[in-house]
């Protein structure tokens, strides 16, 4: 809304005149009058005269009698304070009256009534304030109505100048600086996150209806209005004429400690003795520290003819305990981000965290609003205040409500329709009215839910496309379109933030079903999100870490920074800078210690995937005794499987000689063995259990056994909760050594098919491009065994490369043969060196990936040579791809 101020004058064009002055004759009425401020008039402050003063360039738009002049001020040489204008036209003797507003573009100009000029007072928005200035081009000041007696003498002179032109502000500007020398104060490390001021006055008459900047940078400032909503229009200065807070949120942090100045601007008001400002800093801590400033035995007035100063010491009003209380209006995954808040909380700072979640399963906006509006007792009711949450069945929405002097209510879509915009309404507004009438005073926040894993199984993922990144622009949509518009305090980000870390190296493993977060990072990963998201806290000093769970640096640095990212960005997607492990396979804090303190280096190792199946494990000798049996809770009665976590069944060529079985400290496992995997343990006893931290792979480890499994668990084999098996799972690791060869394509080929490449010598091959054999022609001078070339034939040279010719010697059976990228080999053959092939018919041409050599493949050949090609003729280029895509390997010894 517009603040609109009066000035009564003749209707008039906004047009200005000719202004240079020329000496009168007698009779022209042509006439010059200078009008001079007086030092109480207002523009630039200047820190040197600690003062407001005039600047060269300034502009006042200069009414006499309805005609308008936009003239420029000279400034007085022994004060700037004070300025003149001069106006020139003609004018007959007679009262003038003389009105005026700068800067002489400030307003728009409309008739109204009585033909009285009306402006709608507007500010650039350009509008900028610091320490020492605020910015005169938007600081609209309207001078007092001037009556001057025009006299003949004064016509006759052709000029006249008089004083007292004085302009004052529309609007009030004070300066604020609040002030710390408390010790407390002093001593903290907090960052101010926001600043506000409300009035209060008796009769609730006295409004600030105005804006407010902040040192050290208004840039980082976001404005809002007294419901928080944040300003975009700059342009209409007062939104609000019945306000009574300004309020502002720093992007730019200062310290608590420091101290600083606040420029705020105001419609005039005046505190009468019962009137009170209430001036509020808020921590990025979450400290509150309030101070109320009364205007006790004097008025005190926010005037527009001067530059208010106040200054507030905020050392009487230190809060002594920090405290908040957060409840959650949602289902399960409400349960999953608010798991590990309170520890965070505590670490944070806070002395009472105080956390409830109203609970329905896959609960939605819809079956929310329908139970609040009947306060059905439908919920179960999770509550903590110590860190260990407790459940109540069958409690009413407003039992909750009123359960605690709620901080913040977060508020959520269900799952399956979160990407779905057509069920938002009317179902929010509707729970927005309930919950805001009974918690007036609690601020509102969304929580952003996640998107399903990619391979997710969820009933209601086809609705996304069964894609991801549908399903969470779908949300990011909801919430833009749904939920913004409500004015919601805070939005927790943790779809973008659960996002942001699936770029990283940990990938798309951030959920335990598909779609519920994973004990370890993805709830960790949304407590943060919810913890900095209200407290602004600065995740670099979270040390807390759940005592069922442990981070690498890698991870725990992937975690924050993904969190971070989602804060500064809600609504896109950020690449995580974490694309590869920093910590080189630690698989889990503690492995590499253990390795360490046992004289072997992780570098040198790799770690294998292990295959874990939870509430699950093997039993050789038991009924069903095969290594293809996995006893699991599904399949087996009674609380055993609820003990143990199950790896995956381990060859002897998986489980090299020198690999290393290494355990974390508090659990066990027992490697149960098999001599085949159809075949029962008929050994009089299993293996045994084991504790020890780290176990080297040798043969008497095997002994007999060819395969083995292994179960883990807690010690003393508890029944394990869902927590408890997580931890489990993460508790053991087997790390094999790295292979002493080099990776190149043809070795990855050998390894992706269960070959060693350590164990094998490549083959030296001389090629040659653009050549081949043709063992069964002997023409052209060429003898069989000898390379055609471009000579003989350049349309089929051109397609092939050729190796040199190898005996049996070269190529022994056992070697292996690889060809990759999609080429193919003929391996041609010879009895005889230059002897034609006799047979019916050449060897074919081979695309297998791998190929054994063993007696048949010899047969009765003594030489073999390779074309190598891809059906086309080659260049340069694609004759080393070709080159580079076939190799021989011969076992060592």
């Amino acid at each position: 809304m517009k603040w609109m101020m009066s000035i009564a004058v003749a209707a008039i064009s906004l047009t200005g005149c000719e202004n240079n002055f020329e000496e009168p004759t007698k009779g022209s009425n042509k006439f010059e009058l200078t009008v001079t401020t007086d030092n109480l008039s207002r523009t630039e402050y200047d820190a040197t005269l600690k003062d407001i003063k005039w600047s060269t360039g300034d502009q006042a738009q200069v009414f006499v009698n309805g005609s308008a002049q936009a003239l420029a001020a000279t400034i007085d040489v022994t004060d700037s304070r004070i300025a003149s204008f001069t106006y020139s036209s003609t004018l007959d003797e007679g009262a003038a009256l003389i009105q005026g507003f700068a800067p002489a573009n400030a307003g728009e100009a409309e008739l109204g009534t009585n033909e009285a000029l009306r402006f709608a007072l507007t500010l650039p928005t350009t509008q900028r304030a610091t320490t020492a200035t605020f910015d005169k081009s938007a600081d609209i000041l309207v001078a007092d109505n001037l009556s001057v007696n025009i006299t003949a003498k004064d016509v006759a002179a052709g000029k006249k100048s008089v004083g007292n032109f004085n302009f004052h502000r529309v609007v009030a500007v004070s300066e604020f600086t609040y002030e710390v020398t408390n010790s407390t104060l002093a001593a903290s490390d907090e960052k101010v996150e926001s600043v506000s001021f409300e009035v209060i006055s008796t009769n609730n008459d006295k409004f600030l209806a105005g804006k407010m900047y902040v040192q050290p940078n208004d840039e980082g400032a976001k404005y809002v209005d007294a419901n928080l909503a944040e300003i975009t229009d700059n342009k209409d200065y007062f939104y609000a004429e019945d306000a009574n807070k300004v309020k502002v949120i720093l992007a730019d942090q200062p310290s608590l400690k420091d101290g600083f100045k606040a420029w705020l601007v105001t419609a005039p008001i005046t505190l009468a003795a019962d009137d009170k400002l209430v001036f509020t800093v808020t921590t990025t801590a979450g400290t509150t520290i309030t101070k109320t400033i009364a205007a006790v035995g004097k008025e005190l007035s926010f005037s527009t003819k001067q530059l208010n100063t106040l200054t507030v010491n905020l050392d009487n009003s230190v809060t002594t305990e920090k405290s908040i209380k957060i409840l959650a209006i949602g289902n399960s995954f409400s349960a999953d981000a608010m798991e590990y808040l309170h520890g965070i909380l505590k670490d944070v700072g806070y002395d009472y965290v105080s956390l409830g979640n109203l609970y329905i399963g896959g609960c939605t906006l819809e079956t929310h609003a329908s139970h609040f509006a009947t306060d059905s007792a439908s919920y179960a009711y999770y509550e903590t205040t110590d860190g260990e949450w407790t459940k109540t069945n069958y409690y009413t929405p407003y039992r909750a409500l009123e359960n605690e002097d709620w901080d913040y209510i977060s508020l959520q879509q269900g799952s399956s329709v979160s990407g779905v915009e057509s069920s938002y309404d009317p179902h929010l507004a509707n729970l927005i009215s309930v919950v805001t009438t009974k918690c007036p005073d609690a601020e509102l926040v969304w929580h952003m839910t996640w998107a399903y894993q990619g391979n997710s199984t969820h009933s209601a993922f086809p609705t996304y496309s069964s894609d991801q990144m549908t399903m969470y622009n779908a949300i990011i949509s909801a919430v833009q379109n749904k939920v913004l518009p409500h004015n919601f305090a805070k939005i927790v980000p943790n779809g973008t933030a659960i996002q942001n870390m699936r770029t990283s190296f940990v990938g798309d493993t951030l959920t335990r079903d598909g779609y519920h977060l994973s004990y370890d990072k993805g709830r960790y990963i949304a407590a943060l999100t919810f913890a900095k998201t209200i407290t602004g806290c600065d995740l670099e000093k979270i040390t807390y870490i759940p005592s069922s769970q442990s981070y690498t640096d890698g991870v725990m640095a992937a975690m924050k920074e993904s969190v971070n990212n989602a804060i500064a960005k809600p609504y896109e997607v950020t690449q995580s800078t974490y694309t590869t492990d920093p910590d080189a396979g630690e698989e889990v804090d503690g492995f590499e210690k253990i390795l360490a303190d046992n004289g072997y280096d992780i570098e040198e190792y790799i770690a294998l995937e292990l295959g874990v199946k939870s509430f699950s494990y093997y039993n050789s000798t038991g009924a069903n005794s095969s290594a293809s049996y996995l006893y699991t809770k599904d399949n087996t009665s009674g609380n055993t499987p609820k003990k143990y976590a199950a790896t995956k069944i381990f060859s002897k060529a998986e489980l090299p000689n020198g690999a290393l079985l290494v355990l974390k400290s508090g659990f066990m496992y027992r490697p149960d063995a098999w001599t085949s995997l159809n075949t029962k343990n008929t050994s009089s006893t299993r293996p045994g259990n084991v504790t020890a931290t780290l176990t080297v792979v040798d043969d008497a480890w095997w002994s007999s056994w060819n395969y083995r499994g292994f179960n883990l668990a807690k010690d003393g084999t508890p029944i394990l909760s869902e927590e408890e098996m997580a931890a489990v799972c993460e508790c053991f690791t087997i790390f094999v050594p790295k292979p002493a060869y080099e990776s190149t394509p043809l070795t990855d080929a050998l390894v992706s098919n269960g070959y060693n490449p350590a164990n094998y010598t490549p083959l030296a091959i001389n090629w040659t491009k653009f050549a081949y054999y043709y063992s069964t022609k002997n023409d052209k001078g060429y003898g069989a065994s000898q390379l055609k070339d471009a000579g003989y034939s350049s349309t089929t040279a051109q397609k092939f490369v050729a190796t040199q010719i190898f005996g049996k010697d070269d190529i022994p059976v056992g070697s292996i043969i690889v060809v990759i990228n999609g080429h193919t080999y003929r391996p041609e053959g010879w009895t005889a060196l230059d002897t034609k092939n006799a047979t019916s018919a050449r060897p074919g041409e081979v695309s297998t990936t791998l190929v054994v050599v063993d007696d048949a493949w010899w047969g009765s050949w003594n030489y073999r040579g390779f074309n190598v090609g891809k059906g086309e003729a080659l260049t340069d280029e694609t004759a080393d791809t070709a080159c580079a895509s076939f190799g021989i390997f011969v076992p060592k010894n």
